[in-house]
């Protein structure tokens, strides 16, 4: 069992791997958002009511950071900068900051693939 290979490789404080099987894994990313999903997901995950984020969102469209927001469109405009957002994010610090930062330093951020 893989347990006993465990606790055993724990006791012996040493172990060499010689071989290491698997199967890659491609993880999508997600397509943007559309008005209905947003809304869902906003209310499920942080409480945030329909009108109180589409008030929001109309502001981030007003400011040039996301498409109109009471449109299905799910694709950005090819010229859209994104990275400028995400490091916008990155100098608030705080979890979503730590967290942007971490997408910037360890070249984990690209853009969304288009919907």
């Amino acid at each position: 069992s893989t347990m006993v290979l465990y606790d055993s490789c724990l006791n012996a404080q040493e172990a060499v791997v010689t071989q290491l099987t698997g199967r890659p894994k491609n993880k999508w990313r997600p397509v943007p958002l559309a008005t209905v999903e947003l809304q869902k997901r906003a209310s499920r995950y942080l409480r945030i009511g329909s009108e109180t984020l589409m008030t929001a969102a109309e502001e981030l469209y007003q400011q040039g950071y996301i498409s109109y927001p009471r449109t299905e469109t799910e694709r950005f405009r090819p010229e859209f900068q994104h990275r400028p957002i995400v490091q916008d994010f990155a100098a608030l610090g705080g979890q979503y900051g730590d967290y942007a930062s971490k997408l910037l330093n360890d070249n984990g951020f690209q853009n969304p693939r288009a919907g």
